[in-house]
């Protein structure tokens, strides 16, 4: 197998694999946490041991078997540390995202979740503490009680601190001077491990629950596939970077910070299929820019990365200020990403189609094992969001619209929710996106309807511009009317413009937050 040499088929839930990583490799390191130039390595044995002594603790505590943990904590050791804890106790890990002001959203998926706790640092900066400390009403060092009426059964808060300097993991020097033997639950493969949550593309996110034998089955699915694609891929014991965090972005007073994320692309599935190594970048004090992250990249020398477009474009524009040979620069193997023009970058570029509740679609079976069963809400055991996204012979309901053509290939044309209705005809914005796109000053566009009493909808062009960049409404509206054959009232050519500097509003995935842009366009624009 190119990319990792699967344990035996009878290790089927992620705790047992955990164990026997720290049997037969106990030195290999597994993670690695980057900061500029200090450097945090977890082996097989440090992940075993201290996620295990921290489960120890929380039994110790009262947890029971399936409780659910919200983790609020940042991209970090701490965050992997108490995420693989929570499972090995026999517990649920649940992404503890917020993005509203008040909480609702949090407090929501703690209800539905039946949440008993919630990890988080009592850190006067952290907007998850600013949330939830008013509803502490007790603490020790590291567990507190809690209450609040949003969420009756969330009870507890688990306190994770580093200190003053924000250099030390504090967390990993109490465990690793610990001698409690570490505790690793027995579980069934159908048992839940973690509890992921959607993008909130269409609003809100649904929370979406993945058992031991999905999580281990899904990556073994991607590997078959992704060996196919690169036959001659050898990573060896050399680490894949993952920009996607294990925590999403979280907004609070107006400031987007990283908070806790359950979202496929950030999960480590690698490293608990195969001990593939995996390289992160330690968020604790924030996140980091494209140029951070590839000097990290080149230091590890990492076969492969999975990175944003915009993180790519950061890393290319240094190389042409720095007036050096992209050949005498470090490359890697592979990449995944939105775009192959990074090249320069990486041998191959390997681009994925997928969701949270189907995993990557594009290289496993729609209808097979990766696809979820049902979202989670354990209020409600007929839940109308579950019942809503399959149709009735069992397929799940991508809400998006595309077609095969006679060779085989997909072609995604857009979801369905964004489909703008203009008069007669129906425009889905990603062919006029990449079409406005192509203008030499615009980094990213998004196409956006405004309410119209005649047409149903008029066109909003959102753009981000370049650094430094003067590109006026008037000069893009001159450019996207030479996109058209003939201009006339039917063309679905943008009546109105948005140019928005370097910075787009983004869902808690990182994606365009199209809902906010619409609400701006139709603030400003309908009548």
């Amino acid at each position: 197998m190119g990319v990792g040499q699967s344990i035996e088929d009878h290790y089927d839930t992620l705790n047992k694999r955990i164990k026997r990583y720290a049997e037969c490799t106990p030195n290999k390191e597994l993670f690695i946490f980057r900061d500029g130039d200090k450097r945090e390595a977890i082996t097989a044995r440090d992940w075993l041991e201290l996620s295990g002594r921290f489960s120890a603790k929380l039994k110790r505590q009262g947890f029971l078997h399936n409780d659910v943990i919200a983790n609020t904590l940042p991209n970090s050791p701490e965050r992997l540390i108490t995420d693989t804890a929570t499972i090995l106790a026999g517990c649920v890990s649940l992404n503890g995202q917020i993005l509203l002001s008040d909480g609702a959203d949090f407090f929501l998926s703690a209800r539905a979740s039946r949440c008993r706790a919630v990890v988080v640092t009592p850190d006067g900066g952290s907007p998850a503490w600013k949330l939830l400390q008013p509803y502490i009403k007790k603490s020790s060092s590291l567990f507190a009680e809690l209450s609040c009426d949003q969420a009756p059964e969330l009870t507890r808060a688990i306190l994770v601190t580093r200190d003053v300097e924000g250099s030390i993991p504090a967390l990993m020097t109490v465990l690793r001077d610990d001698v409690t033997p570490p505790l690793v639950t027995d579980v069934s493969p159908d048992t839940d491990a973690i509890v992921m949550t959607t993008s909130g593309s269409t609003g809100y996110s649904k929370l979406v629950p993945r058992t031991h034998k999905e999580i281990i089955d899904y990556y073994k699915l991607f590997i078959r596939d992704l060996d196919k694609r690169l036959p001659n891929l050898r990573p060896g014991d050399k680490p894949f970077f993952n920009d996607r965090p294990l925590a999403f972005k979280l907004l609070l007073e107006g400031q987007v910070r990283p908070a806790p994320q359950g979202w496929i692309a950030g999960y480590p599935h690698s490293t608990y299929y195969s001990t593939q190594p995996r390289l992160l970048l330690d968020f604790w004090n924030g996140p980091k820019e494209g140029d951070e992250k590839w000097k990290a990249i080149e230091a590890e020398g990492c076969f492969g990365a999975l990175l944003l477009s915009l993180d790519l474009a950061t890393v290319l524009k240094q190389r042409e200020q720095e007036n050096n040979s992209s050949q005498s620069k470090f490359k890697l193997q592979m990449m995944m990403s939105q775009f192959s023009s990074y090249l320069t970058l990486t041998a191959d570029v390997v681009s994925a189609y997928g969701s949270t509740e189907g995993h990557v679609v594009s290289s496993a079976s729609i209808t097979g094992a990766a696809v979820f069963k049902s979202y989670l809400n354990r209020l409600d055991n007929n839940h109308s969001a579950s019942e809503k996204a399959f149709t009735a012979d069992g397929w799940f309901k991508t809400e998006d619209d595309g077609y095969v053509d006679d060779e085989g290939n997909v072609y995604v044309l857009g979801r369905k929710n964004d489909v703008i209705m203009y008069g007669a005809y129906v425009l889905y914005p990603t062919w006029l996106e990449e079409k406005i796109a192509k203008h030499p000053d615009v980094m990213e566009a998004c196409v956006v309807p405004v309410p119209d009493p005649v047409k149903l909808h008029e066109i909003c062009a959102c753009v981000k511009t370049d650094p430094g960049s003067d590109l006026t409404e008037e000069e893009l509206r001159q450019f996207c009317e030479k996109l058209f054959v003939v201009e006339s009232e039917s063309t679905p050519s943008p009546k109105y413009f948005i140019i928005m500097g370097s910075e787009f509003p983004q869902t808690a995935s990182g994606k365009t937050d199209r809902q906010v842009l619409k609400r701006l366009a139709s603030e400003k624009f309908a009548s």
